[in-house]
């Protein structure tokens, strides 16, 4: 019963930063719709003026048409240079986003590395205890065996948490780099 206290106040210390992290996973998400419009009207613009720059190339050699041809490639160059700033932005918003999620994870980890130690001291203090003392403790032989097997299915069921968190943590470490990669592309193509 002590254990369950336990895991459940380390719970409710866990989830209070995971709230406030959550709202900021949420915005990012939304800046990153938002980045994603906003490529997809370039990419479009950029089809646009690369139509004319075609359109202006079959038709004849003459000043006009020339003229054209080079504003349609200006413009299509200064599209190319808005979209690679977008994809920028929208690689740096996505660091973030996994940055704040790495934190989450953390987090998460740390309250539940607690939780297990909280859990192996008293996994300690039980087994410490001569097999008399153990026994005079608990009302009846079955309480006993209740008690044990409760403890060692919540180690369990702590260890397999912490598993996947450290999983999920090891992930989003791989997606962040990745990331950081991208926006380094991005970077030497604005410079």
């Amino acid at each position: 019963f002590e254990a369950m206290k336990i895991a459940l106040s380390i719970l409710i210390i866990t989830a209070i930063p995971a709230i406030s992290i959550a709202a900021g996973v949420r915005d990012l998400e939304l800046k990153l719709e938002e980045r994603s419009v906003q490529i997809k009207n370039l990419e479009k613009e950029i089809e646009k003026y690369q139509n004319e720059v075609l359109k202006t190339q079959s038709e004849s050699k003459t000043i006009d048409s020339e003229v054209k041809r080079i504003d349609a490639t200006l413009a299509k160059l200064q599209a190319d240079i808005k979209i690679t700033e977008r994809r920028l932005e929208f690689s740096e918003i996505s660091a973030s986003k996994i940055g704040l999620e790495i934190g989450e994870t953390e987090a998460a980890m740390l309250g539940s590395r607690s939780f297990l130690a909280d859990l192996m001291r008293q996994i300690n203090e039980a087994t410490s205890q001569t097999l008399a003392e153990t026994l005079l403790s608990h009302s009846s032989i079955s309480d006993f065996f209740d008690e044990i097997e409760n403890l060692g299915d919540m180690q369990e069921s702590a260890r397999n948490h912490l598993v996947k968190l450290r999983e999920s943590k090891s992930e989003l470490e791989s997606e962040l780099a990745a990331k950081e990669e991208e926006k380094n592309r991005y970077l030497i193509l604005k410079n």
